[in-house]
């Protein structure tokens, strides 16, 4: 009797506290808004409203370790994005409904050296991490440039 009783006070101690600290298995990619449409024009800057849907925080860097890709021609090249990000600390998307559950990322793309015929699909590949374990969060944000 003992031991049932001192079983059944462990789980309710220790049961609720360790509830708060697991992350979800199945973390949702974030919900992305275009700020001026999918669609930008070779010399425009493109931004996205990133919103986090899920019930833990992501750490990006400051700059969201982003990388531009597009293909063409069954070739992938990644293009420089030249935007000047400030201040450079970590950015700390909350869990769904925090007040900083949402951020803006604007991507500059040097094409300066790229000629694209038409209109082209360029993909922004953003990378962070899952508060508490450091899992690793990619995502990737389909986007178009025409000339």
């Amino acid at each position: 009797m003992k031991k049932i009783i001192g079983t059944l006070l462990l789980i309710l101690i220790f049961g609720p506290l360790s509830a708060c600290s697991k992350t979800p298995n199945k973390i949702s990619p974030l919900s992305v808004g275009y700020m001026d449409g999918s669609t930008v024009k070779l010399s425009e800057n493109i931004s996205f409203l990133l919103d986090n849907p899920n019930k833990v925080c992501i750490i990006f860097p400051y700059d969201f370790a982003v990388k531009v890709y597009y293909e063409q021609k069954g070739v992938s090249r990644e293009i420089k994005n030249t935007m000047d990000y400030s201040p450079k600390g970590d950015i700390i998307l909350d869990a769904k409904g925090g007040a900083f559950s949402s951020q803006v990322l604007t991507v500059k793309l040097d094409l300066t050296n790229d000629k694209l015929s038409g209109p082209t699909n360029f993909v922004a590949r953003i990378s962070g991490h899952i508060c508490r374990t450091h899992e690793s969060f990619n995502q990737e944000i389909p986007f178009t440039v025409i000339p």
